[in-house]
Formats: structure tokens, C-alpha cells, sequence
């Protein structure tokens, strides 16, 4: 248990990017510098302030190549550095968590549209991970590594003028390479193993409901796992959501800036359990139907 904890970051970053012909080359650089503060409660493990500082180099490599009918293959690869609040039960200020990582896929924006069709295949390594303790729920242990691997597919764009979409698939291997409390080879628990999601908007311009706007969507969340060591499993869940937009302009030129949006997630009000921390006993339950209504004004 605290009683405060604190965290001074100063970062340095540089960024560069190079065009060749067809091909584009972008380059960044960071350093960290981290600087960690909590004071204890008596019993966890005794009173005092407990300090540590750390420095970190990271950055990213990205490379792409695009043809003209709009393809464009891409790779990257990166370095990563999370400081961590808070402590252990035994009163130990967290490391950083750190991590590396690549990616390749494929770019499609058909020649003359704003439609982008995106496929891509990752793989993250990252050391330090926090993850419940299963002893005692309140607090957190470092997991030593983790690695994610994956597919991802996403549709992004207008269909016509008045339809616009957008789409993903999301496949995410998980799996906990290196443990010190004896997990390793488990599946990260609270990750989806699948992820889907649809949002599709219709928007009129012309005729009497111009300015009139209409979207729906559904979003997936396949199983996962509830605890550190697999041994239950959280079911899949299905969402819906909605939304109606109005651009006041169309009606009253003076107008012009002014729209209004009702959005709702979880339509149908599902039951469904979010997440789980060291068993049954604690879990937490999905957001219930949400209904939010805004007012916005746009200098554009």
C-alpha cells in the first residue's frame, strides 16, 4: 500500500524522415530519463521512501515502397521504454518495462479514393510486464517477459460519398515467455485471443434529410483468460452501438460550424465480464448502455 508515488520524466527526441524515388525511410531517435518516488505504508513492508532511476535509449526504424496503383509494402521495427508506478507487496519500486518489436504488411488505397485497406503481421517482446499478484489482488507483480504475436486487417474509408466505413480483425498469440512466480507458457490474462469490429455511417448531402447522419456498428471480443495461470476462461461478447448526427448548416447557412451527435455503446445493454484479477471472486463487469449526447462548433 501507498501513500504517494511520484514520477518525474524528461525525454529527448529526434525524427527524420528520407524520400527516394518511391521509397521512404523514417528514422527516430529517444532517451529517457526517469526518476521514480513512493512512500510506504508501515506494514507493506516498512515506512520510508523508496527511490529509483532509470535512463533508456529507444527508437524506430520504418521502411515502405509505394507503386502506382496505390500499394505500398512496409516494415518497421522499434524500441520501447514504459516507466511503472507503484510497488510490490514486499515495498519494491517496479522497473521500467521495456520492449522491442517488427511489423510487416501491406498499404492499398485505390487511386482516386480515401478508402485504405491495411494487412499486417506483428511480433512484441517485452521484459517487466506488470500483472496481478496472485497473492494478494491489490497488487502487481512484474511478469519477466512476454512475447505477442499476430494478424491484423483493417478497412478504413468512404465506400461512396455517402457511406463510410470502418472495419478490423485483430489475432493475438499472447503468451508469457519467462515467469518469476511460475506462469511461463500461460496465455496473458484479460487479452482476447480475437477482436473483431464493423462501424458503417450513412450521411445524406442532397435532397430533404441533408445534413442528417446514421451510423451502427458492432464490435467482438473473443475468449480470453481470467487469471495469471489459465485456469478459467472468460467467455467471448458481442456489442452494439449507434449514433445520429445532424449538420445544422444544411438548414441554416448561418449555422454553419454547428452539429449535434447522440452516440450509444452497448445498445442492448449486454451482461458481460470485462476483466478478472486474481479469480472469480475479482472481476469487473463491461460498461452498461451508454447514451451521450454533444453540441459542437467547428471553426472549419
Amino acid at each position: 500500500m501507498l501513500l504517494n508515488n511520484k514520477i518525474d520524466q524528461i525525454g529527448l527526441y529526434a525524427q527524420d524522415q528520407i524520400k527516394l524515388d518511391r521509397w521512404t525511410l523514417s528514422l527516430t531517435g529517444r532517451q529517457d530519463f526517469v526518476n521514480t518516488e513512493l512512500e510506504s505504508l508501515a506494514f507493506y513492508p516498512k515506512p520510508g521512501t523508496y527511490r529509483r532511476s532509470d535512463a533508456a535509449t529507444t527508437g524506430r526504424v520504418g521502411l515502405n515502397y509505394l507503386f502506382d496503383f496505390g500499394l505500398s509494402p512496409y516494415a518497421n521495427y522499434s524500441t520501447s521504454f514504459v516507466p511503472n508506478a507503484n510497488a510490490s507487496r514486499n515495498g519494491q519500486a517496479f522497473k521500467p518495462t521495456t520492449g522491442e518489436g517488427w511489423e510487416a504488411g501491406v498499404k492499398f488505397q485505390p487511386v482516386g479514393t480515401n478508402l485504405m485497406l491495411t494487412a499486417a503481421y506483428f511480433d512484441i517482446k517485452q521484459n517487466d510486464v506488470l500483472t496481478s499478484d496472485p497473492v494478494d489482488f491489490l497488487f502487481s507483480v512484474q511478469t519477466d517477459a512476454v512475447r505477442s504475436r499476430g494478424v491484423e486487417l483493417e478497412a478504413r474509408g468512404n465506400i461512396t460519398r455517402e457511406l463510410e466505413i470502418i472495419a478490423g480483425y485483430t489475432h493475438t498469440d499472447a503468451k508469457i515467455t519467462a515467469s518469476a512466480v511460475g506462469a511461463q507458457g500461460k496465455y496473458v490474462n484479460g487479452v482476447p485471443i480475437d477482436q473483431a469490429s464493423l462501424w458503417a455511417k450513412y450521411t445524406w448531402f442532397d435532397g430533404p434529410l441533408a445534413g442528417l447522419g446514421l451510423g451502427a456498428g458492432v464490435r467482438y471480443a473473443g475468449e480470453s483468460y481470467g487469471d495469471l495461470y489459465n485456469t478459467f476462461v472468460l467467455p467471448d461478447y458481442t456489442l452494439f452501438d449507434a449514433s445520429v448526427s445532424y449538420d445544422f448548416a444544411y438548414t441554416r447557412p448561418d449555422l454553419k460550424g454547428w452539429s449535434a451527435q447522440v452516440t450509444a455503446k452497448n445498445l442492448t445493454n449486454r451482461y458481460y465480464v470485462a476483466s478478472c484479477l486474481t479469480g472469480l471472486a475479482y472481476c469487473g463487469l463491461g460498461t452498461a448502455r451508454t447514451v451521450l449526447g454533444t453540441l459542437k462548433y467547428s471553426l472549419n
